[in-house]
């Protein structure tokens, strides 16, 4: 099993905490379907609000309680061909001690008995669910009878694994009597890894050049990577910690010092 990463589980917190403020949510975990879906799918808060069908969230949001069956978010894509049908199931941990973990289990025995009813057009199944998941069911139904849609079940977390080999070879074969059906994990790495891109997007600066200064042999107060630096505390919530270990710059505290002599200096200028 990975260790957790201080600074992965950071990163993703940051920007939990941002989304959970900005939307006037109670909970971290449905700040992190926030991130999620504004991340993958480039959604704004409206957008990713719409998709989210997690009970609880609903529920905070003045909805009628009922059953979201594990589905936390439903994500319709008809901007591509053919339209693409995202499902997600989500967990988040504020304990960076308890993110060493695999996927659990029970939430993939959630989704799986949720599709069956789903691809069978079960109608008892619309008595079964909250109104946002009905809503989602009726649209995707409709899609189905219209198009030849792709389906993607998403498993995303902030834990340091994804299902262990023999849960996620039962997804597989689960998903194998289904057509145009795959599936995404995401993990505290993977989830770290596309924030970064996301904040690429963002504060303007390319993901190729981030690379190269991230891996070539370039010193620790490079003054490409010193800019870099200043650019992301300045337009971004990434800490002193993370920007350190991107960049490969050594310790937060000497990026600090480099970032507030720097600006001395210039200042003298």
């Amino acid at each position: 099993m990975r260790r957790q990463s201080a600074q992965d589980f950071a990163v993703i917190h940051q920007h939990v905490v941002r989304a959970k403020a900005d939307n006037l949510l109670k909970e971290d975990s449905q700040g992190f379907i926030h991130v999620l879906l504004e991340t993958l799918f480039e959604l704004q808060d409206d957008e990713a609000d719409d998709a989210v069908t997690d009970d609880s969230y609903r529920v905070a949001k003045g909805a009628s309680p009922g059953k979201d069956r594990g589905v936390d978010a439903v994500h319709i894509n008809e901007g591509v061909s053919p339209p693409a049908i995202h499902f997600f199931n989500c967990k988040y941990t504020s304990d960076i001690q308890k993110s060493a973990s695999f996927f659990p289990s029970n939430e993939l025995d959630k989704i799986l008995t949720f599709l069956a009813q789903l691809m069978a057009k079960d109608q008892t199944l619309l008595h079964d669910i909250n109104v946002a998941l009905r809503a989602k069911v009726v649209e995707i139904w409709d899609q189905i009878d219209k198009t030849n849609p792709r389906f993607v079940a998403h498993f995303a977390s902030n834990y340091t694994e994804g299902f262990t080999n023999e849960e996620q070879q039962r997804l597989l074969t689960a998903l194998k009597v289904y057509n145009n059906f795959t599936s995404e994990t995401h993990t505290q790495q993977s989830v770290a890894n596309k924030l970064a891109h996301r904040v690429s997007r963002e504060s303007g600066v390319s993901p190729h050049f981030l690379h190269f200064l991230t891996w070539t042999r370039r010193r620790k107060g490079d003054r490409h990577k010193v800019a870099l630096a200043r650019r992301l505390r300045a337009e971004t919530t990434m800490s002193l910690a993370w920007v350190a270990e991107r960049l490969r710059m050594g310790s937060w505290s000497y990026v600090s010092n480099l970032l507030r002599t720097t600006k001395s200096a210039n200042s003298e200028d």
